[in-house]
């Protein structure tokens, strides 16, 4: 590999790579640095790598490590001024401290393979599918005073996440507790009622991946502050400069990678890397027993 890519004015220089793949200088040269880590983020650097690989752990992270997600909603009564349309997608969007590794994929039987959504059978069962319940009304306080504030006028006026309730299905009760299945957050506003407004739901989880759904995705999104050179984004605002355009030199390592991992919470983000370089490997068994097959 070149040993840094140069950023000229109007292109990139020096972007060619002629070398042959070799493991043991892939294996030997390899390297990571933490920067960072908590449990809902991680920060590191990934050195001697080609990013045809990480392009690879970071599309795997996006679309295919699965997580648990409201999947089915069923509305028993909604009289608030939000739709069921929308409130569904509301409610599929709010993150889940299930671990998917504990459950199944939800199976399809081969009668409703074909069939819309909507128009299959669904059968919740406590391998695959977590149920949960909404149920609140709005009505006035019995309190109210004078003050024009909803707080003082409206009781439960604002459904929030924690206003979710898990029903088991099954033997559940006996291997979760509320707290590891439920809602990562508590104060995830769903909606605002009004005296007389009411929501009724009951809502099922299952597994999946982003692939299918983005609500599936195990990682969130982030828009970056730059507040050092480890995260300029490389702008060649410069070049603009004619009394500093020739005294500077803009270049890259391409075999350092910073890479960051935003978890929604369910697991940890170095479990979410690990995971990813699991589906890598799958992937790559998967072309090499094709391969074999063919030469056989």
């Amino acid at each position: 590999m070149p040993e840094t890519i140069h950023l000229a004015e109007y292109g990139i220089n020096n972007t060619s790579n002629d070398s042959v793949w070799n493991y043991n200088h892939f294996k030997k040269n390899l390297k990571i640095k933490i920067i960072k880590y908590n449990d809902r983020d991680m920060e590191f650097d990934i050195i001697g790598i080609h990013n045809v690989f990480v392009n690879s752990i970071r599309r795997i992270l996006l679309s295919e490590v699965p997580s648990m997600a409201i999947d089915r909603v069923h509305f028993h009564d909604n009289t608030s001024v939000i739709q069921d349309e929308v409130l569904a997608h509301r409610l599929g969007l709010i993150p889940l401290k299930a671990d998917p590794r504990l459950f199944e994929y939800k199976s399809v039987s081969a009668a409703d393979k074909d069939k819309k959504p909507e128009d299959k059978v669904f059968e919740p069962c406590e391998q695959d599918t977590l149920q949960f319940q909404l149920k609140i009304k709005c009505t006035k306080s019995a309190a109210f005073s004078h003050s024009s504030h909803p707080d003082d006028m409206y009781d439960k006026h604002k459904v929030f996440t924690k206003d979710i309730q898990w029903v088991p299905i099954g033997g559940q009760g006996d291997m979760y507790k509320a707290v590891d299945v439920g809602p990562i957050h508590d104060d995830i506003l769903i909606a605002k009622l009004r005296p007389g407004h009411e929501i009724d739901v009951t809502m099922f989880a299952v597994k999946s991946i982003g692939r299918d759904h983005a609500k599936f995705s195990p990682v969130g999104k982030r828009v970056a502050k730059v507040e050092n050179a480890r995260y300029d984004s490389g702008s060649r605002n410069v070049f603009r400069e004619d009394d500093l355009k020739d005294l500077v030199q803009i270049s890259r390592v391409p075999d350092h990678f910073i890479f960051t991992i935003e978890s929604v919470g369910a697991i940890k983000p170095d479990v979410l890397f690990l995971e990813a370089v699991k589906g890598l490997k799958n992937k790559c068994n998967v072309y090499m027993e094709a391969l074999l097959k063919n030469e056989s």
